[in-house]
């Protein structure tokens, strides 16, 4: 038998590190195998998840070791080899507990950390007791190796050995990541001219944003960068949904030709975005979102060499340990993603500009705030609610849908509830949609202070969007974006940097979302892809824009889709729901669509004569165009439930 004094308590941290690398490269293989799109970076993506992992059980260490101690010091039987299996074993089984927890991070650790509900708080309980009870049938197990002559016991007396690999190991992987995270190079470009910083808040009515007239203040931070640049006022998407809508705002294209036919389809490959663009001239590119949507299974990170979303990291070309680290769920409860935070893309995308400072950057940052369910942060909770006199409306999904005419009841179309809607209801609701408009103007702030800070701002060119309006109380489904009507379609415009004072003179143009790529690329020097729907407001003379005709659509071709044309004053809208109806546009407050046709049939006539080749015109160069929605799994399902999107 082998004395207990040849074992050296050294040697624990040792053995921990090479545990914990082993589980992390077992995870990293998990992940590669799930998400393709981290598999160009797979020896990367290996290297950090072995050596974060195998830190942190290395660190974790004296946990166990004092605890086994204060257990040795009641038990004096107990010998050093029963304190290194011990505290070896209490190491191992509560590792894999908390990785098994962190796993379960977007419902359990980081929204309501130590647990707000029964639920989560026994499923902690049942994770601690799982894993007390996994230590302590490892511990007998682990002793009588110990006591024994074999591999772990030979390990246990060469504590300085190990140390020293687990510092090389570590050494290598930072080295290794260095040289492996800088992502493959980039087309041969100018490394001077302007930046692109591209902002998209999801669904963002422009007439609750000061800018455009409204009375509560929502949006200093909006007001300040429209000061500063060119203000659209008569934009509108192409699609009142997110994922058609932000296609057509990086392909400059409708969404018949681009092939996203409404949310859960994909954005394919062949299809030329902005980021594939700016990262052929040379472009650093990255992408931050809160939308799963917007996820890269479904083709919306082409281009990028960094595309995170709220819950995890998708592509990563660049590889930086700090991104590359959200793939490790035990390190998700250190780094990255903080503990309560609830859209971290503002912090990391200002991370990602202190690191690309120096070079030339195309950023696109998409924020989720006054999206249902309207749940701003705790710091701007009440900020409009306490001015209305009105209850907390709680659960504001339980709103959505339709309404009798009278403003009887409300239908959740996520939650089926059906509940009584007051006035004072309404407007409470309403106060809430306004608080979180305010949460997201006050992320832009944070970017906007970022560019100051850095020295950015003269040299970047900041387009902020929107994907689609919001019905509040003018039309159904009330607040949601269903429906081709001056709600949903109406979005707000701003464009400011270098070159965007020769836009000024169209500033009350109809313009459209997909007129911001070819804009863009006249503005910093993109190649336009041979295809595109939008014109650049650059080159686009004022008169033809305001003669022009845009075009909407909602739904699959067939008898259920909405289709419509705007111009400068009128929209023709062709709607299973609505039949045909001619409607005004407003100059600022968009309401109920009213219909105008019988007053000027002349006007109805001429626009349903453009609104077929406009869609033709769509359809003659489409691409591939297919559902995506298999792709998602149950961790996106849930994100979309919770969203309203699905029952």
């Amino acid at each position: 038998m082998r004395s207990n004094r040849s074992l050296s308590l050294a040697a624990l941290p040792g053995i921990a590190f090479l545990a914990g690398a082993l589980l992390g490269c077992a995870e990293a293989a998990v992940y590669l195998i799930r998400y393709p799109g981290l598999r160009p970076m797979a020896a990367a993506q290996l290297l950090v998840s072995s050596a974060a992992v195998g830190l942190f059980l290395l660190v974790g260490t004296f946990v166990p070791m004092l605890i086994a101690r204060a257990l040795a010091a009641r038990a004096a039987e107990r010998d050093r080899v029963w304190q290194f299996g011990s505290a070896l074993a209490l190491l191992l089984a509560g590792s894999a507990g908390v990785m098994v927890l962190a796993s379960f991070r977007s419902t359990i650790v980081f929204r309501h950390l130590p647990g707000g509900d029964l639920s989560r708080l026994v499923t902690q309980l049942a994770l601690v007791a799982l894993s007390l009870a996994a230590a302590a049938w490892l511990t007998p197990r682990l002793v009588r190796a110990l006591r024994g002559d074999g591999l772990l016991t030979r390990a246990a007396t060469r504590g300085k050995e190990l140390l020293l690999l687990a510092l090389v190991w570590v050494v290598v992987a930072l080295l290794g990541v260095r040289v492996l995270g800088m992502g493959p190079a980039a087309s041969a470009g100018s490394s001077s001219g302007p930046n692109v910083v591209l902002i998209s808040i999801d669904t963002l009515r422009a007439d609750h944003l000061q800018v455009y007239g409204y009375d509560r203040p929502t949006s200093p931070n909006i007001a300040r960068l429209a000061k500063e640049g060119v203000l659209f006022t008569n934009a509108t998407t192409t699609w009142p949904s997110s994922a058609p809508g932000h296609a057509s705002m990086l392909t400059g294209l409708y969404p018949p030709t681009h092939g996203v036919m409404g949310n859960g389809y994909r954005l394919s490959e062949v299809v030329p975005t902005m980021g594939e663009a700016a990262r052929a001239k040379g472009f650093r590119t990255g992408g931050f979102i809160n939308n799963p949507w917007l996820s890269y299974t479904l083709g919306f990170a082409q281009g990028f060499e960094t595309y995170f979303d709220a819950e995890r990291v998708e592509v990563a070309e660049e590889a930086w340990p700090e991104l590359l680290l959200q793939n490790v769920s035990l390190y998700r409860l250190l780094l990255g993603l903080r503990p309560g935070e609830r859209q971290p893309a503002t912090r990391l995308a200002t991370e990602w500009l202190e690191r690309h400072r120096n070079e030339r950057f195309f950023l696109f940052l998409h924020l989720l705030d006054p999206h249902q369910p309207y749940t701003p942060d705790p710091e701007f909770r009440d900020r409009f609610l306490r001015d209305t006199g009105a209850a907390d409306p709680g659960d504001t999904r339980v709103f959505m849908g339709k309404a009798r005419k009278e403003g009887g009841h409300g239908m959740g179309r996520n939650t089926g509830e059906r509940v009584e809607m007051t006035k004072e209801q309404e407007a409470a609701v309403m106060a809430r949609y306004d608080e979180c408009v305010a949460n997201a103007d006050a992320r832009i702030g944070q970017l906007l202070d970022a560019l100051d800070a850095l020295g950015l701002a003269q040299n970047t060119l900041v387009v902020l969007t929107a994907d689609h309006g919001e019905n509040m109380t003018d039309n159904e489904p009330r607040f949601h974006h269903e429906g081709l009507y001056e709600s949903t379609l109406r979005v707000p415009l701003v464009i400011r940097g270098p070159g965007a004072e020769r836009l000024r003179a169209k500033a009350d143009a109809p313009v459209s979302l997909v007129d911001i790529f070819p804009s863009v690329a006249d503005l910093v020097g993109l190649d336009l892809p041979p295809v595109i729907s939008g014109v650049s407001l650059v080159q686009e003379p004022v008169e033809a824009l305001r003669k022009r005709g845009l075009l909407a659509i909602e739904g699959t071709p067939g008898p259920g889709q909405s289709r419509a044309v705007r111009t400068a004053k009128w929209k023709l809208l062709q709607s299973p729901v609505v039949g045909e109806i001619l409607v005004p546009v407003p100059e600022q407050h968009p309401g109920a669509d009213p219909d105008s046709s019988a007053r000027y049939p002349a006007v109805a006539e001429s626009l349903a004569a453009l609104l077929d080749p406009l869609y033709s015109a769509a359809q003659q160069n489409a691409y591939p165009s297919e559902k995506g929605t298999e792709e998602l799994d149950p961790q996106r399902i849930k994100q979309l439930k919770a969203l309203g999107y699905l029952n």
